[in-house]
Formats: structure tokens, C-alpha cells, sequence
């Protein structure tokens, strides 16, 4: 997963959250480049929610956190953006990076500037609210008036996660905190990647169909189907042809049979190897009608032999499985798979056949 931190500059991260996800993109938001407000809206389903929040803001480029549900009444947290330019997959705003179940602090240093201190305090997966405090005498002040507005409604904090500025440990413990401190190699706001994938914050992307190639494309499955049909056609003509010329060589070799019978072992012996070509190849030709006539309506054969009372034939299938059961119901032939399917041009699939009458 990519994520992309968006601040004055555009800052690349790569995160291994899940070995099956190599190519989603995460676009953060930094709180600089957002407008936090908190707005009051009838009581809607989920589904109504986002054109609601439209209605009641002008910049169209936001996301959201519902704050608190009621039978009356909904709050919900909006964080407007300026239009990005690039395309992403998710799209949220620093402050929800850190959203947890348990009353929750979280003091972390500015991406671009250390020294600037940020806190994001949340409950139950609520945005509670967040600070900025530019030197760490100003949070010492001012951390006690943070902490009594992110608490209305009776919400006691009892955990800080500390991300930096770690000599602040002591002061915050005395304020009756349970202090977690976490030594990163990377922003804070990375720390739990379950967080940026949250299908409340995926983007929905326009599907732009294009036509022409649809067009091109199905000309290009019609050609190619044409000319397999073609030469299966050709296949069969090949076949018959062989078929008459090898009767025309049976009959003159009857009437010469009749006028040499002094030679008759060896005009005996050609005429038996004659009509057992014709034979085989009168049964080559009933088998691959025999399986013609079991194929599925779009399927075909593209390549056809047939040696040893064995057919060798290649089938172009679109479902392999399909075919292969509708084979297997012609109860005097043996049908083997010589190779697994392979996918072809047409996105159909090609399959290579040994076919042998069973001899019981």
C-alpha cells in the first residue's frame, strides 16, 4: 500500500499492512491543509448521508466523521480540502488517523516541524477533538483546557500515547495518565494502517467505458473466429477428399485384382492394406463427427490428426469444464486431457484432446 501525505509537499510512504494489497493508494491530509467544522443535521440513514453534508457546505472536496446519533438529531465532523490532483484510492484527513475504541490521547511532533507538538483525542472510533501547541511550555499550559473540552459528556482519558517529545513523559504521568511511548521509524499518523482503509473513506471512481474498443475488439474475436471456423472447415474437406481418392484407388485395384489373379497372395495382401486405410480413416471421420455434434454451441475444433485408431484434436472453449463433461458422456470414446487449458487472444481457452475408441 502506498500512502501519500499531503501537506505543503507530497510526501511518499510505503506500508506492508496486508501481503494481498500491493496497490492500493492512501492520500493523508495533513490538518494544515483543512477546515475542521461540526455541523447539525436531521436524523438520516448512512446511505443519505454524504448528499446531506453537500447541502449544508460549500466546498464540495470533504470527508466525514459522524460525532454523535440520536433519535433527533445528528453531529457529524466535516473536514473540507482543496481539490487534489492526485488520483487515490482512499482520501481522509490527518485527525482520523488516529481513531480507537478506548478514551484515547495521542501527543505526536508536526511532520515538517518537530517542535510543534499535535494532540488528537478519541473515543468509541469518535473524533473528539485536536490541539497545536508550538512549544512545550505552551502545552504545559494549555494542555489542562484541552483536555476539559475534548471531555464533555463525561469521557475520562486515561491513556496517552506518546510518539515524541518524550521528556514530557513525567508531566503528563502527573497528570494522572498512563503513558505508552512509541519510538517510530515513521509519522505517527502511520502507526495503525487499519485506520486508512476504512470503506467510509474509499473514493468512488467514474467507470469510463470505451466503446471504440469494445468494437475493435469484437471485430478482432469475429476475424479470429472466422478463421478458425474456416479452417475446421477445410479440416473436414481434407478429409472427405482423402476419403474419395482412396475409394477410386480401392476400385481400380478390384479390377485389376480380377485381371492378375495368377499374383493373387500379393494383390491380396495390397487390397487388404487399402481397405484398412479406408477404414480408419471412414473412422476418423465418424469421430470427429461424433464429437462435433457433442461440442457446445460456441465451441470448435481448431487442429485435428488422427494416427493409431487415436484423434489428436485442439478445442477452443470458452468454458473447458463445460465441454469436457459434455465429452465424457460419449460412452464409446476415451477422452484424456493432454495438458491443462491455456487462455488464447479470444479470451477463450485451448485444449489439446487425445480421443480413442473404447474397444468394449
Amino acid at each position: 500500500m502506498r500512502v501519500y501525505y499531503i501537506t505543503d509537499k507530497t510526501y511518499e510512504f510505503k506500508i506492508k499492512d496486508s501481503i494481498l494489497d500491493f496497490t492500493s493508494k492512501v492520500c493523508i491530509i495533513s490538518y494544515k491543509k483543512t477546515v475542521h467544522q461540526r455541523i447539525k443535521l436531521p436524523p438520516i440513514e448512512q446511505k443519505d448521508l454524504k448528499p446531506a453534508i453537500e447541502n449544508n457546505i460549500e466546498n464540495k472536496n470533504f470527508v466525514y466523521n459522524i460525532f454523535k446519533a440520536t433519535k433527533n438529531f445528528l453531529i457529524v465532523d466535516v473536514w473540507t480540502y482543496e481539490r487534489l490532483e492526485l488520483e487515490c484510492d482512499y482520501i481522509l484527513v490527518e485527525d482520523l488517523c488516529f481513531l480507537s475504541e478506548e478514551p484515547t490521547i495521542n501527543l505526536y511532533p508536526d511532520y515538517e516541524n518537530p517542535n510543534v507538538i499535535r494532540v488528537v483525542a478519541s473515543y468509541g472510533r469518535v473524533f473528539a477533538g485536536s490541539g497545536v501547541f508550538k512549544t512545550k511550555d505552551d502545552f504545559k499550559k494549555g494542555f489542562d483546557i484541552f483536555l476539559k473540552s475534548v471531555s464533555q459528556g463525561g469521557i475520562n482519558y486515561k491513556t496517552l500515547n506518546l510518539y515524541g517529545h518524550y521528556d514530557l513523559s513525567e508531566f503528563i504521568k502527573s497528570q494522572g495518565f498512563n503513558v505508552y511511548t512509541y519510538h517510530l521509524e515513521y509519522p505517527a499518523f502511520l502507526h495503525n494502517p487499519k485506520n486508512l482503509k476504512i470503506p467510509q473513506y474509499k473514493v468512488k471512481k467514474e467507470i469510463k467505458i470505451d466503446y471504440r474498443g469494445l468494437v475493435y475488439a469484437s471485430m478482432i474475436v469475429l476475424f479470429f473466429y472466422g478463421v478458425a471456423t474456416f479452417l475446421t472447415y477445410r479440416n473436414y474437406q481434407s478429409q472427405i477428399e482423402k476419403l474419395k481418392e482412396k475409394i477410386e484407388t480401392l476400385d481400380k485395384n478390384i479390377k485389376t485384382l480380377s485381371l492378375q489373379i495368377s499374383d493373387k497372395g500379393e494383390n491380396i495382401e495390397k487390397f487388404i492394406n487399402i481397405v484398412n486405410d479406408i477404414n480408419k480413416d471412414m473412422d476418423a471421420t465418424q469421430l470427429l463427427n461424433n464429437i462435433t455434434a457433442n461440442l457446445p454451441e460456441q465451441d470448435y475444433i481448431l487442429l485435428y490428426s488422427y494416427e493409431n485408431n487415436t484423434a489428436t484434436l485442439t478445442v477452443v472453449s470458452k468454458e473447458p469444464t463445460k465441454t469436457l463433461r459434455k465429452l465424457a458422456d460419449i460412452k464409446f470414446l476415451d477422452i484424456r486431457l493432454k495438458s491443462p487449458p491455456t487462455k488464447n487472444q479470444e479470451n477463450s481457452f485451448n485444449m489439446v484432446l487425445e480421443v480413442e475408441v473404447k474397444n468394449d
